[in-house]
């Protein structure tokens, strides 16, 4: 190295004013970078343009939602471990079963609180939900006393907790699909509905990354109660989400109905909002997407309600909770990961080819989720385990894609068919949590989803696109 230093040519020195000047010149570049990166960020913060708008609203449902994910798919199989055996279910199907009831008024609440303060409230009430689950995982106690030891107490309060979150749940996912809607070009709706669901899957990801992270190196409180923070955080950002004008009321609502939008966005009653649905569930265009609606309600039970038995089965009984919470926790990174990847690929199939093409082929999916759950029950293994995680997560998320971008896309995004579509998912979705319930351990929510898809397959074609 010395003798390669001594034979290099001499370098040309620079004079200290020339030197000097150099490092002038690079200060005050630096500087001039720095303030386009301050005045962008800036820029972005302001959400000033409607793409601005749904990244960040997109990112804000994420990390709620990464927060929701880590209590929803771990309280079933948590709760049983230390003792409370269909406590998990229960509360769950208290958080659809009052998300049905509760999508009859969404849509008054929105209507007079507001994109941004329904966003708001709906959000809040998710905390309900995340705190008992905090509560619960201090009752480990192989003889419980107290709290823990009163079961009525324990259901009651898990019950009006969750049901609280469900409540919060039909406000927060009907303003959702009015706002999308109003930020969103008319062209690109489902392409706007393809990014947000793409973003939102993150937060499966990160639900089932943390837990297994915190599973290996601390509690299960200490799990629960960082879902509670990160819920927290979100709540906070629900506050800077810019508002819109008219909420209820598009553009595509107010030509097709006639009539100012203070006239359209009126308050209505209880019976009206009713009505209002019975009447939108028998168009004849939308009948043919009711079935789309109850089978994603079933299938959502069975994804939260019994995936994680398929894990139980792989492994021994006397397998400890914390490692039964790492083992589920990957086969839901792996529901995360089909989560993530089918909203984008909906929502551009949305806009090219039609909402029906879209909703046919997704049909086949279904069918593959349904043979390898199938093929899980008849041979046990992990590995056929996380591939059915991945498919069933894939199913989901076009599923909701497809039905959001096609209520935005063909029918100009109407808020009582935003509710209807909630209403009917969480309502068949409790529907699914109640067979759980009482046939826990079989595998019956199978029957009712294949026989729907088998009547759909030998229906004649409703549309043509």
């Amino acid at each position: 190295f010395f003798f390669l230093m001594i034979r290099r040519p001499p370098r040309s020195t620079q004079s200290r004013s020339s030197a000097a000047s150099d490092v002038y010149k690079r200060q005050v570049h630096g500087e001039a970078y720095f303030r386009e990166f301050i005045k962008n960020m800036m820029r972005y913060l302001s959400l000033e343009t409607s793409m601005h708008r749904l990244v960040y609203t997109s990112v804000t449902f994420m990390i709620l939602f990464t927060a929701y994910n880590g209590v929803q798919s771990y309280i079933p199989s948590v709760y049983q471990k230390i003792g409370y055996s269909n406590l998990g279910n229960v509360s769950l199907f208290a958080v659809y079963i009052t998300y049905g009831i509760a999508s009859l008024i969404a849509k008054s609440i929105v209507n007079r609180l507001g994109f941004r303060n329904a966003l708001i409230v709906g959000a809040g009430q998710y905390l309900f939900g995340i705190l008992a689950s905090v509560v619960m995982s201090f009752c480990g106690a192989e003889e419980p006393s107290g709290f823990c030891g009163n079961l009525i107490f324990v259901y009651l309060f898990n019950f009006i907790a969750f049901s609280l979150l469900g409540f919060g749940a039909a406000i927060l996912w009907n303003a959702h699909g009015g706002y999308i809607d109003s930020i969103a070009p008319k062209e690109d709706r489902g392409r706007y509905f393809g990014i947000f669901f793409t973003i939102l899957m993150f937060a499966a990801i990160l639900g089932s990354i943390l837990p297994a992270i915190i599973f290996y190196v601390s509690t299960l409180q200490a799990h629960f109660i960082i879902m509670l923070i990160i819920g927290s955080v979100a709540l906070a950002m629900f506050f800077y989400i810019p508002n819109t004008p008219n909420p209820g009321v598009s553009d595509t609502v107010e030509a097709l109905l006639g009539g100012p939008a203070s006239i359209l966005s009126r308050e209505t009653t209880l019976s009206e909002t009713i009505q209002q649905m019975i009447s939108t569930a028998k168009e004849e265009a939308i009948r043919p997407w009711l079935y789309f609606m109850f089978l994603y309600g079933w299938t959502t039970a069975f994804n939260y309600g019994f995936l994680y038995k398929f894990v139980e089965r792989c492994f021994p009984e006397d397998i400890s909770h914390t490692e039964l919470g790492v083992q589920i926790a990957k086969m839901f990174f792996f529901f995360s990961l089909g989560q993530m990847i089918s909203p984008v690929m909906t929502g551009k199939s949305i806009d090219k080819d039609g909402s029906w093409k879209t909703a046919t082929r997704l049909v086949l999916v279904y069918f593959s989720m349904f043979g390898l759950a199938l093929l899980n029950l008849l041979a046990t293994n992990y590995m056929f385990t996380l591939v059915l995680g991945f498919a069933c997560g894939l199913g989901e998320s076009a599923m909701q894609t497809l039905l959001s971008g096609m209520i935005s896309k063909d029918f100009g995004g109407r808020l009582e068919l935003f509710g209807l579509f909630r209403g009917i998912y969480a309502s068949t979705t409790a529907a699914g949590f109640t067979i759980l319930i009482i046939l826990s351990g079989l595998p019956t929510i199978f029957v009712p989803t294949l026989f729907l898809s088998l009547i759909h397959i030998f229906e004649p074609t409703r549309q043509a696109e």
